[in-house]
């Protein structure tokens, strides 16, 4: 059984270098490699480095998972990325080049008009959860921010939708002692029961020793000018293209759409 979380995210790494540049640009660093097996199961291996540059703006992060079993293996992978106050504010607002969006659930269709604005610290609210298909540029490179009112600050997250093909908003506004936080979460598929995403065809299978590379870079933007920026950036990248907004879950991104 795996949990919503699977298991790499608890298992200690084996080998963990930290490097550090002496030389222009100062490059730093970490890297790991941890391993998921066990018996008659899934046996992984994953190389991890993240790194910046000694006063840069961004952290750089580069996964490679390999296949060590004789047999092919199916995988998922999602980044999951939380922040919270000073980006998360009441008028916060989520920016990126979208092609589809859909709720997870009915309770995600209460606020699907609103899906991509945050209000204040609210206790006891109920978390909403939007399934997006996003727009890549000719590389297929894409790109998503979440700002904070007065779009004087931002966090943005860059990669691949060659990659990472989903993406997943988890909206959390719960009090500040509950955890006011969103998640923007990119992935190989969405977060619902492995059985549902084998069926959509969103699990990626793996043959014996073959590697697969995700990468993503989370940068900070500070200053009215470097968000506009961005704006502009995110813009270009779906430029005329409605997004395509659905009320009420759908198949193809949620199995509470098939519930009757």
């Amino acid at each position: 059984m795996l949990t919503l979380h699977g298991k790499i995210a608890n298992i200690p790494a084996s080998i963990v270098k930290i490097k550090v540049k002496l030389k222009p640009p100062y490059e730093i660093g970490v890297s790991g490699v941890v391993y998921e097996s066990f018996m008659s199961g899934s046996n992984f291996k994953m190389e991890n480095e993240t790194k910046t540059i000694l006063g840069a703006n961004f952290l750089n992060i580069v996964d490679i998972i390999e296949n060590l079993r004789s047999i092919p293996n199916e995988m998922q992978i999602l980044y999951y990325c939380n922040f919270g106050p000073p980006f998360l504010e009441n008028g916060s607002h989520f920016i990126a080049p979208i092609k589809e969006v859909a709720p997870w659930d009915s309770r995600a269709s209460e606020g699907i008009k609103e899906f991509d604005f945050f209000g204040p610290p609210e206790s006891g609210f109920i978390e909403q959860v939007y399934f997006l298909e996003l727009i890549g540029d000719k590389e297929g490179n894409t790109l998503v921010m979440l700002t904070d009112k007065e779009e004087a600050k931002a966090v943005s997250i860059s990669f691949s939708i060659k990659e990472l093909p989903c993406f997943t908003l988890w909206k959390n506004t719960n009090s500040l002692e509950e955890g006011y936080v969103v998640g923007l979460e990119p992935g190989t598929s969405y977060p619902n029961h492995k059985a549902f995403e084998r069926a959509q065809n969103r699990l990626i299978k793996l043959n014996p020793k073959e590697k697969r590379k995700f990468e993503a870079t989370i940068s900070i933007h500070i200053g009215k000018d470097e968000v506009q920026k961005l704006k502009e950036k995110i813009s270009k990248i779906g430029e005329g293209i409605k997004p395509k907004i659905f009320n009420k879950p759908v198949k193809k991104f949620s199995p509470s759409a098939c519930i009757k």
